[in-house]
């Protein structure tokens, strides 16, 4: 019997063979090959983590080396055919183990783990809403989801040995049930025709790639009325954005799409996972709102200052309605923000050195000694696209990471005056900017007053 305290991980996997050149000879995906080895596993074949700057491996290593026996891994089948891909639960049975095994190399396999797939055929209401596609190939689960997949993971666990149990009782009623469900679904098909509005138009699906919209847009479907236009990157949202163009003659269903500009967003991996507009100002907005309570049956509660959410549970769709236009997202495929820690970030400013001429004195204690009543706060930088010029290196593309520190306070005019003071003032913004493993990039000071360089070289020349 399996020790109840035994902490138990949950991590949310990708098995995506995302080689540009795959070798000729695969008769199936890395998908499949592992589900039917028994594994889960990660590429970078022969690559050695002590000798390799790649921050992609060097964080799925890290996270497959971390895979304790017990632990539970969600992927999802990237090949499947329907709406939403399949989706599994992986109990992990051994650690990781390298390997470099032609086969195995093949499939994109160089490191792996033995486990036990289950099939997840229905998401547990707890789970619906949990982001469990992974971004990168390996991440954890948020706590809120390991509690929910762990709990579920052991209400299934029994499945098997109760059905034998009861296997006898299923076949004397299966002749009352079958004809149950017949008569249900008789009754259930003016509904079901009521509530199957496509949710994109133009036979487009959450996860296409740019490429396969652009070719599903050029088809003869959609009458060559519609036109996407270049992507462009977002960075500070980690995202790609393509307009989406439809002609005036165009006849197109959802009627209420017609003369309008959509815009579809891309995740990092170029994935499809969010289409917005706007409509007119004389347009019922009604109908938007009815069609998409048809679309996406299940109205949420939560409520929202900009607009009514309708939402499709069992897919994490949701559909913001406001007064003047719409966003579909599926939160499966939204890009990963990833967050700095505040420990991180102060670590970076206790470091940081104040220069004065050819000398250099610690921040932190020049601010010790200059400033009373110190506030410090950081945020997310959402400011000129300039400040992230830094040496002639342009680190924009670092923007979803970056953080501007400011501290705030009451500063000296002159140390050694302790009654002459400028009180409640921004002392100095500092701009941070970090990669996605917490690591430093570069930083740049924005602004900062006067009074503080005045006593950084009182000080220095004490």
């Amino acid at each position: 019997m399996e020790n109840k305290n035994i902490q138990v991980n949950v991590w949310i996997m990708n098995l995506k063979d995302n080689r540009d050149e795959k070798p000729a000879s695969l008769n199936q995906s890395k998908f499949d090959f592992c589900k039917n080895k028994g594994i889960v596993g990660i590429g970078w074949a022969n690559i050695d983590p002590l000798n390799t700057q790649d921050t992609a491996f060097l964080q799925a290593n890290k996270a497959i080396e971390s895979f304790e026996i017990g632990d539970l891994v969600w992927v999802k089948n990237p090949n499947s055919e329907t709406a939403n891909q399949e989706q599994y639960l992986c109990r992990i049975t051994s650690k990781a183990v390298s390997t470099g095994d032609e086969i195995m190399n093949s499939y994109d396999i160089g490191k792996y783990c033995k486990c036990e797939y289950l099939l997840v055929s229905e998401l547990p209401d707890t789970l619906k809403f949990q982001k469990l596609t992974a971004v990168h190939t390996i991440e954890r689960a948020n706590e809120l989801c390991k509690n929910e997949t762990v709990s579920f993971y052991n209400s299934k666990s029994g499945v098997n040995n109760k059905s034998k149990k009861v296997k006898n009782k299923l076949i004397v009623c299966s002749v009352v049930i079958v004809s149950f469900i017949l008569l249900s679904v008789l009754l259930l098909i003016p509904k079901i025709n009521k509530m199957t509005h496509p949710v994109l138009p133009y036979n487009l699906e959450f996860g296409m790639s740019y490429d396969e919209v652009l070719k599903m847009c050029n088809n003869e479907i959609v009458d060559k009325t519609v036109i996407i236009d270049k992507k462009t990157y977002v960075p500070r949202d980690r995202k790609y954005i393509a307009p989406l163009i439809i002609e005036e003659d165009a006849s197109v269903k959802p009627k209420f799409l017609s003369n309008e500009f959509c815009t579809l967003s891309f995740n990092e991996d170029d994935e499809l996972y969010e289409l917005s507009y706007m409509y007119s100002d004389d347009f019922d907005f009604s109908e938007v709102k009815d069609y998409y309570k048809k679309s996406l049956p299940n109205e949420s509660s939560k409520p929202s200052l900009t607009g009514s959410y309708v939402v499709l549970s069992n897919d994490s769709i949701i559909c913001d309605l406001t007064d003047f236009s719409v966003t579909i997202t599926n939160s499966s495929y939204e890009p990963n923000i990833v967050e700095i820690s505040t420990d991180a970030i102060n670590d970076e400013l206790n470091k940081l050195n104040y220069n004065v001429g050819y000398f250099s004195i610690n921040l932190a204690e020049l601010i010790n000694e200059c400033v009373d009543n110190i506030e410090v706060s950081h945020v997310l930088y959402n400011g000129r696209d300039e400040d992230y010029i830094i040496n002639g290196e342009d680190f924009l593309k670092y923007a979803s990471t970056s953080y501007v520190v400011t501290i705030h306070g009451d500063i000296s005019q002159n140390p050694d005056i302790e009654y002459l003071k400028t009180n409640d003032i921004d002392v100095i913004r500092i701009l941070f900017i970090f990669d996605e493993n917490e690591n430093l990039l570069a930083c740049k000071t924005l602004d900062e007053c006067d009074e503080l360089y005045t006593c950084a070289v009182l000080l220095v020349t004490q």
